[in-house]
């Protein structure tokens, strides 16, 4: 049996890896847009009124304690995750003949577990996982 030249694209190395590739990009959209409505819900003075800013003895509203946490982790966070995903991509494209959205679904959840583990281990206070 042989295929015609519509079903060999549909199925070839190129047409996997832009599934994979689309695939963990809208996976990793779902946290952008949750971020993006937690950032326009959140107020932007404190409840108690007490004065906003950096400094002087102010703090951060919290809006804008979002959008410093968002650009200080959040978005190396992600350029590391579309990398470490990418790579990911790549390796599971050449070793594996599975489908693109398997391969974007699995590369996306490893990346995103060895991301929040950095993170973890970073934003603990002696910079290392503490086990009890």
């Amino acid at each position: 049996m042989t295929m015609d030249a519509s079903e060999a694209q549909r199925t070839g190395p190129s047409h996997r890896g832009l599934t994979a590739f689309l695939t963990m990009l809208v996976l990793l959209a779902l946290p952008i847009v949750a971020f993006a409505i937690a950032v326009n819900a959140a107020p932007t003075v404190h409840a108690d009124g007490s004065c906003t800013g950096i400094g002087f003895g102010c703090t951060p509203s919290p809006h804008d304690g979002l959008l410093l946490f968002g650009f200080l982790f959040g978005l190396p966070a992600l350029l590391v995750t579309v990398a470490i995903g990418a790579l990911l991509n790549g390796l599971f494209l050449k070793r594996s003949r599975w489908h693109g959205i398997v391969i974007g679904l699995l590369s996306t959840v490893i990346a995103i577990a060895l991301v929040i583990a950095a993170l973890v281990a970073f934003l603990t206070p002696s910079g290392a996982l503490r086990w009890p």
